[in-house]
């Protein structure tokens, strides 16, 4: 069985905080774990995608395409 990397969107980033720890950018800081944005990771797309499942915001319909192509590639090849 062939598992794919786990795919960032630059958009979002991970702090320490066991819950709400997908931040979007430009906020660098977060004020519950007290975390700064470059000493973490990325957010994973599929993690954005169900944390901000019901919103319209451009970052996640870049995740969303981000997503896609991944699994049209997977699927088809391409």
């Amino acid at each position: 069985m062939k598992f794919m990397k786990p795919l960032f969107n630059p958009e979002y980033w991970d702090c320490e905080f066991e819950d709400n720890y997908i931040h979007k950018q430009p906020r660098n800081y977060c004020p519950k774990c007290g975390a700064v944005e470059g000493d973490h990771p990325g957010s994973w797309v599929h993690e954005v995608e169900i944390m901000y499942d019901a919103s319209n915001d451009p970052a996640l319909v870049l995740s969303r395409k981000i997503l896609h192509q991944i699994q049209l590639k997977g699927i088809y090849g391409k």
